[in-house]
């Protein structure tokens, strides 16, 4: 598989990672097995998973620090996601 490939298929994942966590945050309080996982999340190498991570444990200022860090592409693909929106309402 090529690299051009791959990358769009981590995106994938970030995306439908992002989008069920993002509607089961508004729905219900976190388990304890879903905040240690994202607890593992944040130590990630993908920046878009991180930044998810650190925007569903409400911790906004470290996301947005990942998220103005991000090169230009990879953060018009996350502003893309709701999960990204998220973060600001939660401002």
């Amino acid at each position: 598989m090529n690299q051009l490939c791959s990358t769009r298929i981590n995106l994938i994942k970030v995306g439908l990672i992002c989008d069920y966590m993002y509607f089961t945050e508004g729905l219900r309080t976190l388990t304890e097995e879903e905040r240690n996982t994202l607890e593992t999340m944040t130590k990630s190498k993908e920046v878009m998973i991180k930044a998810a991570a650190y925007i569903l444990l409400d911790n906004i200022s470290v996301a947005n620090y990942i998220i103005d860090n991000m090169a230009d592409d990879d953060k018009t693909v996350f502003k893309d996601y709701p999960i990204y929106h998220l973060a600001h309402n939660k401002k």
